[in-house]
């Protein structure tokens, strides 16, 4: 029978047996056999893992759970002191609450108001004197406070379920008291108004953050403390200025830009300079005020009465410019009329031009306007009556304009027609005469007699107007010497009248041409007609007295043209004269004539003067006056025959 063969596999002969063990030691083989080592032996070896193996697998095992646990005990720890710090701030709060009444609460306004009042007054001074008397404080409650997320240093009121807009500024006194992410600060409510802001304080806290807490600071709202005793304190000074109150460096306050400034005048409405204006709302008392620019102080200007301040600029950012005009020219900056309410207005006189040589030698007044306080370059015009006139320098910022032809005297002389004219010497030519004459318009508004006449309907009868002449003369600079006259006689002018650059000089006919009897005894006629009219009459209750009074009134109508002015005002003045006290008896001692002018061949003019006697009864007694006066009869040649145009009492 054959022998069955080992099918196992036979180690590898050790190096004892001749063998290699392929890198396995000894003491790993089994001990106390005897039969050789096999491959699959050496095999089996190898797959087992050696010590060292297995003690890095510890240790890391043994780190890891380490770590798990340490990190656990860590996050409880931390809850835990975190828990117990909450907790112990709040039953701090709660218990500041229950034991603080309105006298606690108005001590602690005394003692923290000034730590934490932004304004530069007296914070100790407010708090004693304007806040603490009148504050109070209801049923307190308290809020945890958060600051939000991203905010730093201002923050709003987080939502209670109360209505309020009511912010506040964390930074409260620039000086550190500020709420941060981590500090623990509440909100305190008095019946459910916000009264207050508290932050507590845990320094020297003990191990684990159980420490003691106070109170670190607290802040009242101004919101709940005042009912409109602080007043709005305004102050505007220049852009880049630093402002000082009660000697306190202004620098946490908000500021207003882009305002207009007080101080600028109308030229500069538009374009005001650059400056800042702060609203303070936390000054008590009236401040003291300072500022500089550039090292220099600045004016402070004060409108009595009130909060509003500003500052002055200083003289070198400003500057001033003038403007010299004749009088009846108007001057404008930034397009804005010079008037004496915004600008400075003196007087300077002119220099005299060739036309003035031989005249009165006063020199033409001219207009210098002066604004000061100027920072910008407005444009400078000058106009007359709407045309622009020409800028002849600007030197030093003195504009300088020319007078035009509108602001030079214009002469016109009204004289009887052959008379000469002078003015400043100089004879008036036949070129200086105006060729349309004198109208009838002119004197009849005119200062000579005709004028009285109110001769202007004469312009219907135009072969009997009288004859002036009108000379008109233009282009000086100052008010002329202006003579007439009629041959060898000098005239006296009537009046001498002005209106801005128009003199206007008149002259009547003097006596002149010889008395014609027939217009004489026309003259003293009418006034006798006249004296009738206004003493032979009245007397409503007698109807004979009555019809002679109209009698006298139609005999004067009838000396008279129908139409007339002259002859509607004597039909204006019938109800007049009808009521005046009715003269049984009346005597003219005098009528004379007198300063009879030819002024055409169909227009005279006679001074009559009178004196009359009148007797009246009044209350049964016998009354005497005297009437004395003059009148002036102006006749005139109307459809070939002598009517009385007007006349003249005197």
């Amino acid at each position: 029978m054959e022998e069955k063969k080992d099918t196992r596999p036979t180690r590898p002969a050790t190096k004892a047996e001749g063998g290699d063990l392929g890198g396995i030691m000894p003491d790993v083989l089994e001990k106390g056999s005897t039969r050789p080592r096999t491959a699959y032996d050496t095999a089996k070896v190898r797959r087992r893992k050696p010590k060292r193996h297995r003690f890095l697998t510890a240790m890391l095992i043994y780190a890891a759970a380490a770590i798990l646990i340490i990190g656990t005990l860590t996050c409880v720890g931390w809850k835990y002191i975190g828990l117990r710090t909450d907790d112990s701030a709040e039953t701090f709060i709660n218990d500041l609450v229950l034991n603080t009444d309105n006298d606690g609460w108005r001590q602690l306004l005394r003692q923290y108001f000034d730590e934490t009042y932004i304004g530069c007054d007296d914070g100790e001074k407010i708090a004693e004197e304007v806040i603490a008397p009148d504050f109070s404080v209801g049923k307190v409650t308290f809020l945890r406070y958060i600051l939000p997320e991203g905010q730093n240093v201002t923050a709003t009121l987080p939502d209670t379920g109360i209505k309020t807009d009511q912010t506040f500024n964390a930074d409260f006194s620039g000086e550190g008291k500020t709420i941060g992410k981590e500090d623990v600060s509440y909100i305190l409510f008095s019946d459910g108004t916000p009264f207050a802001l508290l932050k507590l304080s845990d320094e020297g806290k003990k191990a684990l953050g159980l420490g003691e807490w106070k109170i670190g600071w607290i802040s009242f709202f101004a919101d709940y403390y005042l009912d409109g005793d602080f007043p709005v304190t305004t102050v505007t000074l220049p852009e880049n200025a630093q402002l000082y109150i009660n000697g306190k460096k202004n620098g946490s306050n908000p500021s207003v830009t882009g305002v207009g400034y007080p101080d600028i005048t109308p030229a500069e409405a538009n374009s005001s300079p650059a400056c800042v204006t702060y609203h303070f709302r936390d000054l008590y008392f009236t401040p003291e005020l300072t500022a500089e620019l550039e090292g220099e102080q600045l004016e402070l200007v004060s409108d009595d009465g009130s909060r509003n301040y500003y500052f002055r600029f200083p003289e070198k950012a400003v500057h001033s410019l003038s403007v010299t005009v004749p009088e009846s020219v108007t001057a404008r900056v930034g397009g804005e009329v010079l008037t004496e309410e915004w600008a400075e207005r003196t007087t300077v006189e002119g220099e005299l031009g060739d036309l003035d040589d031989g005249g009165t030698g006063t020199r033409p007044i001219l207009n210098v306007w002066t604004v000061k306080g100027l920072f910008g370059d407005p444009e400078v015009t000058a106009d007359v009556y709407g045309k622009p006139l020409k800028l002849l320098s600007s030197e030093g910022g003195n504009y300088v304009f020319e007078t035009p032809a509108e602001c030079k005297y214009t002469v016109t002389v009204i004289v009887p027609h052959g008379a000469s004219v002078t003015v400043n010497g100089k004879t008036a030519t036949a070129s200086d005469l105006d060729p349309a004459g004198v109208s009838a318009d002119e004197l009849g508004h005119g200062s000579t007699a005709l004028g009285k006449y109110q001769v202007s309907e004469l312009a219907a009868l135009p072969d009997i107007i009288p004859s002036f002449d009108k000379y008109v003369l233009t282009g000086y600079l100052a008010m002329p010497n202006v003579t007439a006259a009629m041959g060898e006689k000098t005239l006296v002018p009537c009046v001498t009248t002005a209106n801005e650059y128009d003199l206007l000089w008149e002259y009547d006919y003097d006596a002149s041409g010889e008395f014609d009897e027939e217009r004489k005894a026309d003259a003293v006629s009418f006034v006798g007609e006249y004296i009738k009219y206004l003493c032979d009459g009245g007397a409503w209750d007698d109807p004979e007295n009555q019809e002679t009074f109209d009698a006298n009134y139609k005999a004067l109508k009838d000396r008279m043209i129908p139409g007339t002015t002259g002859y509607v005002g004597v039909m204006e003045s019938y109800r007049t004269v009808n009521k005046m006290p009715h003269y049984e008896r009346f005597t003219a001692d005098k009528k004379e004539t007198g300063e009879y002018v030819v002024y055409s061949e169909g227009c005279v003019s006679c001074r009559v003067s009178y004196s009359v006697t009148r007797e009246r009864t009044a209350d049964g007694q016998s009354v005497t006056d005297v009437l004395e006066g003059s009148i002036k009869v102006l006749q005139v040649k109307y459809k070939d025959e002598w009517r009385v145009w007007g006349f003249i009492a005197e």
